[in-house]
């Protein structure tokens, strides 16, 4: 029974591995846009596609500046209030009106991103959904998981 568990364990992961390359494949082409019967025109959808796809495979310089935004932040206010070993660079005494407001500043601007960032990979799901986006069968398994945790 156990060897038989185990052999059914190692032909998932050499077919995972399989549609790994296979998807890794595909990226690596250049997506052909669907022409129209009528005119020989790319469809809207091809060239949305298309489009995402080329903007994915450069680094998001826009989302990465949200996220540096928001750990300069998270520092800034760490220096401020200080530690227990290391006093603030301010002058700010522990458990003060100014103490807490420096707590709580980060919050409110972590929040923000947040919302920005999910905001921004949502509406790129929905396009892609919306122009027939096939999600390979590996990364199905992932959004599976991610989804139920969340």
């Amino acid at each position: 029974m156990r060897r038989e568990k185990a052999e059914q364990e190692r032909e998932q992961k050499a077919q995972d591995i399989e549609l790994d390359a296979v998807a890794h494949e595909q990226l690596q082409e250049e997506p052909e846009a669907e022409e129209s019967e009528l005119d020989g025109v790319q469809t809207h959808d091809a060239v949305v596609l298309h489009e995402i796809m080329k903007a994915e495979s450069k680094i998001p310089v826009g989302k990465l500046l949200i996220v540096g935004v928001a750990w300069i932040v998270m520092l800034l206010s760490a220096l401020l209030k200080g530690t227990k070993t290391s006093s603030s660079l301010v002058g700010i005494q522990c458990n003060s009106a100014g103490y807490w407001f420096i707590m709580m500043v980060p919050l409110p601007i972590i929040l923000i991103a947040t919302i920005i960032l999910s905001v921004m990979v949502r509406r790129t799901h929905l396009l892609k959904m919306a122009c027939g986006y096939q999600y390979q069968v590996c990364c199905l398994h992932s959004l599976t998981i991610h989804a139920y945790y969340m």
